[in-house]
Protein backbone atom coordinates (compact mmCIF):
# COMPACT_ATOMS: atom_id res chain seq x y z
CA UNK A 1 0.00 0.00 0.00
CA UNK A 2 2.72 2.07 0.84
CA UNK A 3 4.04 2.00 -2.93
CA UNK A 4 0.60 2.62 -4.23
CA UNK A 5 0.68 6.11 -2.01
CA UNK A 6 4.34 6.73 -3.51
CA UNK A 7 3.68 6.38 -6.83
CA UNK A 8 0.17 8.66 -6.90
CA UNK A 9 1.94 10.93 -4.64
CA UNK A 10 5.04 11.16 -7.43
CA UNK A 11 2.64 11.80 -10.56
CA UNK A 12 1.56 14.90 -11.42
CA UNK A 13 -2.18 15.91 -12.03
CA UNK A 14 -0.57 19.74 -13.78
CA UNK A 15 -1.75 19.54 -17.50
CA UNK A 16 1.19 21.89 -18.46
CA UNK A 17 3.69 19.75 -17.07
CA UNK A 18 2.30 16.79 -18.85
CA UNK A 19 1.89 18.76 -22.31
CA UNK A 20 5.70 19.85 -21.92
CA UNK A 21 6.43 16.13 -21.41
CA UNK A 22 4.78 15.31 -24.71
CA UNK A 23 6.45 18.10 -26.64
CA UNK A 24 9.71 17.19 -25.02
CA UNK A 25 9.70 13.29 -26.35
CA UNK A 26 10.95 13.52 -30.36
CA UNK A 27 8.63 11.52 -32.53
CA UNK A 28 10.51 10.02 -35.26
CA UNK A 29 8.22 10.39 -38.64
CA UNK A 30 8.29 7.01 -41.05
CA UNK A 31 9.02 8.79 -44.02
CA UNK A 32 8.49 6.63 -47.61
CA UNK A 33 11.52 8.20 -50.17
CA UNK A 34 9.20 10.04 -53.09
CA UNK A 35 5.97 10.08 -51.22
CA UNK A 36 5.88 13.29 -49.90
CA UNK A 37 4.09 15.31 -52.45
CA UNK A 38 4.73 18.67 -50.76
CA UNK A 39 8.22 18.50 -51.24
CA UNK A 40 9.04 20.15 -54.56
CA UNK A 41 12.75 18.52 -54.36
CA UNK A 42 11.68 15.13 -54.33
CA UNK A 43 12.73 13.30 -57.63
CA UNK A 44 12.15 9.75 -56.92
CA UNK A 45 8.47 8.79 -57.95
CA UNK A 46 5.74 7.57 -55.70
CA UNK A 47 5.04 3.44 -55.56
CA UNK A 48 1.91 3.54 -56.57
CA UNK A 49 2.89 5.16 -60.06
CA UNK A 50 5.72 2.04 -60.64
CA UNK A 51 4.88 -0.82 -63.01
CA UNK A 52 7.21 -3.76 -63.30
CA UNK A 53 8.02 -3.58 -66.87
CA UNK A 54 8.44 -7.55 -68.30
CA UNK A 55 11.72 -8.98 -68.63
CA UNK A 56 11.27 -8.58 -72.79
CA UNK A 57 10.81 -4.72 -72.71
CA UNK A 58 13.62 -5.01 -69.64
CA UNK A 59 15.90 -5.79 -72.01
CA UNK A 60 14.53 -3.39 -74.52
CA UNK A 61 14.95 -0.60 -72.23
CA UNK A 62 18.31 -1.28 -70.97
CA UNK A 63 19.92 -1.77 -74.41
CA UNK A 64 18.26 1.97 -75.49
CA UNK A 65 20.41 2.93 -72.15
CA UNK A 66 23.15 1.43 -73.26
CA UNK A 67 23.48 -1.29 -71.58
CA UNK A 68 24.08 -5.07 -72.76
CA UNK A 69 20.98 -6.35 -71.45
CA UNK A 70 19.14 -5.92 -68.17
CA UNK A 71 21.16 -7.77 -66.13
CA UNK A 72 24.07 -5.80 -66.98
CA UNK A 73 21.98 -2.88 -66.09
CA UNK A 74 21.71 -4.26 -62.75
CA UNK A 75 25.04 -5.09 -61.93
CA UNK A 76 26.49 -3.73 -58.70
CA UNK A 77 22.79 -2.45 -57.60
CA UNK A 78 21.65 -5.97 -56.35
CA UNK A 79 21.20 -7.31 -59.75
CA UNK A 80 18.56 -9.91 -59.12
CA UNK A 81 17.14 -7.90 -56.15
CA UNK A 82 15.77 -5.41 -58.30
CA UNK A 83 14.09 -4.86 -61.09
CA UNK A 84 13.22 -2.32 -64.24
CA UNK A 85 10.03 -0.35 -63.10
CA UNK A 86 8.46 2.62 -65.08
CA UNK A 87 6.53 5.38 -63.73
CA UNK A 88 3.39 5.74 -65.20
CA UNK A 89 3.07 9.49 -64.76
CA UNK A 90 6.43 10.47 -66.60
CA UNK A 91 7.45 7.20 -68.50
CA UNK A 92 11.11 7.31 -66.95
CA UNK A 93 12.34 3.64 -65.72
CA UNK A 94 13.80 2.80 -62.32
CA UNK A 95 15.53 0.31 -60.90
CA UNK A 96 14.14 -0.75 -57.86
CA UNK A 97 14.03 -3.52 -55.34
CA UNK A 98 9.61 -3.01 -54.73
CA UNK A 99 10.21 -1.61 -51.25
CA UNK A 100 8.26 0.90 -50.49
CA UNK A 101 11.09 2.29 -48.31
CA UNK A 102 13.74 1.99 -50.25
CA UNK A 103 15.77 4.15 -53.04
CA UNK A 104 14.48 4.31 -56.58
CA UNK A 105 17.63 4.74 -58.94
CA UNK A 106 17.40 6.09 -62.52
CA UNK A 107 17.95 3.76 -64.96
Amino acid sequence: MARAARALSMASNDPNEKAAANTSSTVQEKTCPGGDPNDPDDDEPKVQDLQKVSDRDANRVAKEQGYKDAHDAKAGRGESRVNIYRDKSTGKYYLWDGKATSARDPL
